[in-house]
């Protein structure tokens, strides 16, 4: 009887996670970035690039060296950085290779002080700046960012 039981609750978990793959993305990729503006709000320059792909590649021409060494600058030229992540919505699905991959559309806004005085990174005063962010699921299992569009005005 009780191999039974937890035989249909695993059936049951099994169906849950099947069916409500929408919102378990969107609550994933929240977490994920919160994890990631925390990183930035400890100036953990380590931790928040783990996040990006070493093959990294944006619109801009930007590769991950050059994004580590924006982060490490604005971690040095300011005391204080902070980040809000907004209206987020994701979409997971598997390129022509069967790797995960997710567009994650979401509202960004980062800003640095030096004392009392704000500077905006990323975003305007009032409103965040809409980006989409491109991940990839590597061979080990996490989520990296390969590209980032829609930063078209940012302060390094």
């Amino acid at each position: 009887m009780k191999k039974l039981l937890v035989f249909g609750l695993i059936i049951l978990a099994l169906a849950y996670i099947f069916f409500s793959g929408g919102k378990n993305d969107d609550e994933y990729f929240i977490n994920y970035f919160h994890e990631m503006v925390r990183a930035g709000e400890e100036k953990n320059l380590d931790k928040f690039m783990d996040n990006f792909s070493h093959h990294y590649q944006d619109e801009h021409g930007f590769n991950y060296i050059v994004v580590k060494n924006i982060v490490k600058n604005v971690f040095e030229k300011y005391e204080k950085t902070e980040g809000i992540v907004s209206e987020l919505s994701s979409s997971v699905s598997k390129n022509e290779d069967g790797r995960e991959t997710a567009v994650v559309n979401m509202g960004v806004k980062a800003t640095a002080s030096n004392g009392s005085i704000e500077t905006v990174i990323l975003g305007l005063k009032e409103t965040p700046e809409n980006v989409t962010v491109y991940l990839e699921k590597s061979t080990l299992g996490s989520w990296q960012i390969v590209r980032v569009e829609g930063i078209d005005r940012a302060v390094y």
